[in-house]
């Protein structure tokens, strides 16, 4: 029988696991051992040793020198990584110095240390992560060295530097060869500039039709692209060498990767090419125009939100070889009135159909194992109105995972041998 994750639960549990995990995140093993020391006369905290600086998590664990008056920040020669939050919400430090051999800098690590005024990168640094430096702004000033290949999406968001009016041209915030943002002024047809190595973040804007994508680009965060709800195409110079795009829609260069579908075309129908592995996150979200869709069984995993918002969709073709649909896949695909789930489905994830108020007929194989209490065609709106969409009707085999969910939620079961009827809305537990 299968194994059904009430969300609750599942919440109960993520929370004690982070709990956990961000506990012991603080400790840095033997090999990455380091050190910290605090001259509580000048403020200055030095961090040395070897290897990477331990992750933290402000809600369930600190660093040792949280609540000090930390003025300056010393990174010396060894660490390799800057941990997650490992200053966030320092107020008191105004000059951070990092040292050459650290290669990465992580999520949140600086961010909302507001008077800091003064960093020295890495000269070898690669990587900046999501919101290292949101909320710093004193930060006026930012020279990133030529080694850094990828920025992460708000990295910079709320600095000095990107309050500044001045920095924005033509709707766009470059620092040194990446794309940091976008805002309201950027044109409908939006060009990268050239030379342009990473984009980092892109605000979404209502009038942009294309995005155009030259050759120096290696790296994007996907995110930035999501919710450009009218974007017709992705242009991409054909002699980049990490990404392309095939129709208007954005791959990565062998086509393995299918990145974003131009959710502003007109096109009812689309098949995802036999090429795709993977589909990232939320990468159809809210296309309107979308009537049907084809799924190659190459694509192993439905990604997270994957359609959500999709309102027209009411077709959906999945080949055999899907072995996942993920959390929120079809999330508030209201025209959807059935589908068929493939043999050889293991997992059914959180929420996949929420929202689905027209959903009457799901048919599950006896492959799936795994899914939540999400069927129950019950929801709340935004305004804390309760909805009920339409009686489900769940198609599968006698004493499998999809009886039990249709026992579990008051669903209709139909035996997907003899068509046997049983309504369990109508049988007392």
């Amino acid at each position: 029988m299968g194994i059904f994750k009430r969300a609750t639960g599942i919440i109960l549990s993520a929370v004690m696991l982070t709990s956990v995990f961000a506990v012991t995140a603080g400790a840095a093993s033997k090999k990455d051992a380091y050190k910290e020391s605090f001259n509580k006369k000048t403020g200055v905290l030095t961090i040395s040793g070897k290897g990477a600086m331990p992750n933290y998590n402000s809600f369930y664990n600190a660093p040792s020198y949280v609540g000090k008056k930390v003025k300056s920040v010393v990174i010396k020669n060894g660490i390799t990584k800057i941990g997650e939050e490992c200053f966030k919400g320092m107020k008191s430090i105004k000059k951070v110095t990092i040292a050459d051999s650290v290669k990465e800098i992580k999520a949140a690590a600086f961010s909302g240390c507001k008077n800091l005024k003064s960093v020295k990168l890495s000269k070898n640094l690669k990587t900046i992560r999501t919101s290292s430096f949101a909320y710093c702004k004193g930060l006026k000033s930012i020279k990133l060295p030529a080694s850094v290949k990828r920025v992460e999406s708000n990295a910079f968001n709320s600095t000095g530097y990107y309050n500044n009016k001045k920095n924005w041209k033509g709707g766009a915030l470059y620092i040194g060869k990446h794309l940091c943002d976008t805002n309201k002024n950027m044109p409908k047809n939006f060009k990268v500039k050239k030379g342009t190595i990473s984009i980092a973040d892109m605000t979404s804007s209502a009038k942009v039709k294309s995005i155009s994508i030259p050759a120096s680009v290696e790296n994007i965060d996907y995110l930035s692209l999501l919710y450009f709800d009218n974007i017709k195409s992705f242009k991409v110079s054909p002699k980049n060498k990490k990404f392309c795009s095939v129709d208007g829609n954005l791959y990565n260069k062998s086509k393995t990767d299918l990145i974003m579908y131009a959710t502003g075309k007109t096109a009812e129908s689309f098949t995802i090419p036999k090429t795709v592995k993977k589909a990232e996150y939320s990468c159809f979200s809210y296309c309107k125009g979308l009537k049907s869709v084809k799924i190659s069984g190459n694509l192993t995993t439905i990604s997270d939100f994957m359609f959500m918002g999709c309102e027209n969709l009411s077709k959906v073709t999945i080949a055999k070889g899907v072995k996942k649909i993920d959390d929120g896949a079809f999330n508030g695909c209201t025209s959807l009135k059935s589908i068929v789930l493939p043999d050889g489905l293991k997992t059914l994830g959180l929420y996949c159909f929420e929202k689905c108020v027209n959903l009457e007929k799901i048919t599950i194989p006896k492959s799936v194992e795994d899914f939540d209490l999400s069927l129950e065609n019950i929801y709340i709106d935004e305004n804390g109105a309760q909805i009920e969409g339409k009686k489900l009707t769940i198609v599968g085999y006698k004493n499998s995972t999809a009886e039990e969910a249709a026992e579990k939620i008051g669903a209709v079961f139909e035996n997907i041998i003899t068509g046997e009827i049983i309504d369990y809305s109508l049988i007392e537990n």
